[in-house]
C-alpha cells in the first residue's frame, strides 16, 4: 500500500520565506552566533564579535556607576532562570496541593527550563570564551564535579549566585550533550563485524521485509532494500556499526510505513533511489554535522545517549525520501548525488536552527504524521 505522504510538488522559494528562513531564531544575536560558528570566515568574525562586546561594555560603565554584568553567560543564564521559575510556577498553579519536596524532586528529573536557546548561549559562550578554557575542558572531560564548574565560571564572570542552581542545570544539560557526541564519536569508529552484526542484519530484514523469507546473508535480495550488492557489509564501512542502528531504528519507529516506503523507494521505476544508502550517507553527514556542534539544539534536550542522534536520523531519512519523490521533473539515480547535496545544504542551515526541514525542501511536520499514523 502506498504511503499517502504530501505529494504536490515543492514550490519554488520566495525571497521572503528565504528571509524569515535564515533568521529563524530568537533573536537577531543568536543569527549572528550561528553565522560565527558555520561561517569559513569564523575567526574574523569572532574577532570582530569580541571588539562589539568590548565596546559595549565600555558603553556600560561610562554610562552607569552601578556593576554591569554584560557577560554573554549571564545574559542568557538570567533567561534561563526566568524560564525554569516560569515552569515551577506553572507547575505550582496545576497542582497547588502539591508540597515543596515533591515539586523539588519533579525538577530534580527535570530541570524545568523550558527555553533550550538560552542553554545553547550559555554551551556557544563556553566554547568560544578565551577566559573559561580550563572549565570548558573539565565540563567536556567529566573530571570535575559540574558544582565546581558552575563555581568557577561564576567566579571568572562574577555571575550572581542566586542563579547558581540554573547554571548548574544548564551545565548538567551541556555535559549530557557532549556525552552524547562522545558516544556517537565511539559507535562510529565501532567497525562493523560480520559475526556479532549477523542477528542484527537479519533482525533489519525482518523489519522491511516480514513477508520474505532471508535464505542467506550473501545474497542479491539485499538491493531489495537499497544496498549495492550482495554483502551489506560492504557499504557500512564509512558509517560503521551506526550506520546499521540507524537502519533499525528506522524499522522500528515507522513499522508497516518503513516497509511501504522502502519498497516505494527501490522499486520506484524511472525514480528509484537506493534506500539503504541514502541512510547510511544521511548517518555519516549527521555524524559529521555533531562533530562541527551543529546538532546542539538537539542534543541539549537529551539524556546524553545516541537515542536522540537515531530519531533525528531517521527523521532526515523520512524528509529525504518525501523531498525526491516530490521534485519536479522526476529526478532518476544518477542525479541522486546533486539532489542529495542540494538538501544537505538547505536542510543543514535548519538543523542548526533546531529545525528539521526548510524551504524548497519541506517540513518533517508536514511528512511524518501520515508515516506515523500508516505505521
Amino acid at each position: 500500500m502506498p504511503l499517502k505522504l504530501p505529494s504536490r510538488p515543492i514550490q519554488p522559494t520566495s525571497y521572503w520565506a528565504q528571509l524569515v528562513f535564515q533568521f529563524s531564531v530568537p533573536t537577531f544575536i543568536d543569527a549572528w552566533r550561528q553565522k560565527i560558528s558555520n561561517s569559513p570566515y569564523s575567526a574574523l568574525l569572532l574577532t570582530i564579535h569580541r571588539s562589539i562586546k568590548f565596546i559595549y561594555k565600555c558603553i556600560c560603565l561610562i554610562c552607569s556607576s552601578s556593576r554591569t554584568n554584560s557577560s554573554e553567560i549571564g545574559r542568557a543564564l538570567t533567561i534561563a532562570h526566568t524560564s525554569r521559575i516560569l515552569t515551577f510556577t506553572s507547575d505550582y498553579r496545576d497542582n497547588p496541593e502539591a508540597n515543596e519536596c515533591d515539586m523539588v524532586s519533579e525538577r530534580v528529573e527535570g530541570d524545568g527550563i523550558s527555553n533550550t536557546w538560552a542553554i545553547w548561549r550559555i554551551d556557544w559562550a563556553l566554547r568560544h570564551s578565551k577566559t573559561l578554557m580550563n572549565e570548558k575542558v573539565t565540563l567536556e572531560t567529566g573530571s570535575t564535579e559540574v558544582e565546581d564548574v558552575a563555581l568557577a565560571i561564576m567566579s571568572v564572570k562574577s555571575i550572581d549566585p542566586v542563579l547558581s542552581p540554573t547554571l548548574i542545570s544548564c551545565l548538567n544539560r551541556i555535559r549530557a550533550a557532549n556525552r552524547s557526541i562522545q558516544m556517537i564519536l565511539e559507535r562510529i569508529n565501532t567497525p562493523y563485524n560480520p559475526e556479532t552484526d549477523a542477528p542484527r542484519l537479519k533482525e533489519l530484514w525482518h523489519l522491511l521485509k516480514p513477508n520474505k523469507p532471508l535464505d542467506s546473508l550473501h545474497t542479491k535480495a539485499w538491493q531489495e532494500i537499497g544496498f549495492q550488492g550482495c554483502d551489506p557489509a560492504t557499504d557500512f564501512r564509512g558509517s560503521a556499526s551506526l550506520g546499521l542502528d540507524a537502519l533499525i531504528h528506522f524499522g522500528k519507529r515507522y513499522g508497516k510505513a518503513a516497509q511501504a516506503l522502502v519498497e516505494e523507494a527501490v522499486d520506484g521505476g524511472p525514480s528509484w533511489y537506493p534506500w539503504a544508502l541514502a541512510s547510511i550517507n544521511i548517518t555519516w553527514w549527521c555524524v559529521s554535522l555533531a562533530k562541527q556542534h551543529n546538532l546542539q539544539y538537539f542534543f541539549l534536550l537529551s539524556s546524553g545517549d545516541v537515542q536522540p542522534f537515531l530519531v533525528l536520523q531517521t527523521r532526515l531519512t523520512l524528509l529525504f525520501h518525501s523531498y525526491w519523490r516530490r521534485l519536479e521533473p522526476a529526478p532518476n539515480v544518477m542525479e541522486f548525488e546533486e539532489k542529495f547535496k542540494c538538501f544537505k545544504c538547505v536542510v543543514g542551515q535548519g538543523l542548526i536552527k533546531g529545525l528539521v526541514g526548510g524551504p524548497g525542501v519541506g517540513w518533517i511536520g508536514e511528512v511524518e504524521p501520515a508515516v506515523v499514523s500508516a505505521s
